[in-house]
């Protein structure tokens, strides 16, 4: 029962919203890079995409940059690929013998997909002392999709072992959040002080499978040799507001300087749970999930420097601290039906890039960050956790005669190999994660 209920809540899952299925594929992706918040994929402009951004995608980096004259259409690609595995240790997890095949092991994710972006932006000149403009846009800021490799050479007496050693955190996850936005920028041409306002519609699905039992061990069989193991579905959604708020200065036309603060609303995920316990009956029940993510801040710079260089440091914080535990519970009766620790930590992100100079409409781009941990060792787990990672990035540009402007990055992401021997999640989820992620951009802005 409990292998066939993997396979199919499984393929529930991955039927169900079709069409946001169809727009957003990323397997897992994340943040990070660029940002600094596990799932953040907000890419737009490539490796421009930071404080000081003036593209069509400004009213998202930075909506003070909405008041450049000018107009333009943004198209933005992202394709991210990841491979990351959990070895789950049989000690640390206290896991008999007998069962080890079953309730250890590695677990593996090897996946890819895509995700698009929309974005234009007008400004104004000379309206006044002023000058002003607007932008909008559709992206996907947040997003994580994953399924886990299944185990068909797992153990039959234990069914169950079929959906890996991971099951009991995640057997196939999706949490995608969609944006619209509308920005208003205003600049004082003679300060050089411009200020931007975006507020931002944000419509959140999530959907997981995850092996579970009622006392939240990773029993296979009870006392009497039944069937124990069981799993639930959780598919739910919300839709809130938030904002941008940005400011910049242009302290000459070779040096500015930025702030953005994004006020990102706390969700509650509200849907329906279908749960099947051992060889009880399987049921379906309304539930709820608080879903706080964080609010971003980010600073950053560009700075001329001889010879047509230009570097762009910018550092980013994100306050992760708002998760701390998350529980979904049935409607009415507020019984819980899937419990996760978090205990995140604030995150710091640093980041260097520096532009080459043009020749013959070329340009380039290259650099490297470093981001510090969301996730506690205590509370990491196959699912939303991050440790530290470092990593380099290359782009190369063209700009046509008509100005349009055609970019290609590649970001290459690595998190550092994390031994967990201190897990409070229930059941444990010690053992060794590493993880490697490719995040590749196409963006075109096409003036007009």
């Amino acid at each position: 029962m409990a292998r066939r209920l993997g396979r199919d809540s499984g393929l529930f899952v991955r039927t169900q919203g079709g069409a946001l299925a169809a727009l957003v594929c990323a397997a897992s992706v994340c943040p990070t890079p660029a940002t600094a918040a596990p799932m953040h994929v907000a890419r737009m402009d490539g490796l421009r995409g930071d404080p000081v951004d003036t593209g069509p995608f400004a009213f998202w980096w930075n909506p003070a940059a909405l008041a450049r004259p000018g107009r333009a259409l943004g198209l933005h690609g992202l394709f991210a690929m990841r491979a990351a595995s959990y070895d789950r240790d049989a000690a640390l997890n206290d896991v008999a013998p007998d069962e080890a095949a079953a309730n250890a092991g590695l677990a593996t994710i090897d996946t890819a997909g895509v995700i698009p972006a929309l974005g234009f932006r007008q400004g104004f000149a000379d309206v006044g002392p002023f000058d002003l403009g607007f932008g909008l846009g559709f992206f996907v800021p947040f997003a994580g999709v994953a399924d886990w490799a299944r185990h068909p050479d797992a153990p039959a007496e234990h069914p169950g072992a079929y959906d890996g050693p991971q099951r009991w955190a995640t057997i196939h996850s999706r949490l995608v959040f969609l944006a619209g936005s509308v920005g208003f920028g205003a600049a004082h041409r003679a300060s050089g002080v411009s200020l931007g306002i975006a507020p931002t519609l944000y419509y959140g699905e999530l959907a997981t499978t995850r092996a579970r039992n009622v006392d939240r061990s990773d029993d296979l069989v009870d006392v009497t040799g039944e069937l124990k193991e069981g799993r639930i579905v959780f598919e739910a959604d919300d839709i809130r507001v938030g904002f941008n708020v940005g400011l910049r200065w242009d302290a000459s036309p070779d040096l500015g300087f930025a702030l953005t603060w994004h006020q990102v609303p706390e969700f509650v995920m509200d849907g329906r749970a279908k749960v099947a316990y051992g060889t009880a009956d399987p049921f379906s029940i309304g539930a709820e999930l608080a879903f706080p993510l964080p609010d971003l801040f980010r600073a950053g710079a560009s700075i001329g420097l001889p010879g047509g260089w230009v570097l762009r440091p910018f550092l980013e914080f994100a306050r992760w601290s708002v998760m701390e535990r998350q529980v979904a519970v049935s409607k009415g009766e507020g019984q819980p039906l899937i419990e996760i620790e978090r205990d995140f930590d604030d995150v710091w992100g640093f980041r260097l890039r520096c532009d080459t100079p043009r020749w013959r409409g070329w340009g380039a781009t290259f650099g490297g960050g470093f981001e510090t941990a969301a996730t506690p060792t205590s509370t990491h787990e196959p699912g939303l956790a991050e440790g530290e990672s470092v990593e380099a990035m290359l782009g190369l540009d063209y700009t046509f005669e008509a100005g349009v402007r055609v970019s290609l990055s590649t970001t290459l992401q690595t998190f550092f190999a994390r031994d967990v021997s201190d897990s409070i999640q229930k059941p444990t989820t010690n053992g060794r994660y590493t993880d490697d992620r490719v995040f590749s951009t196409l963006d075109v802005e096409v003036p007009f």
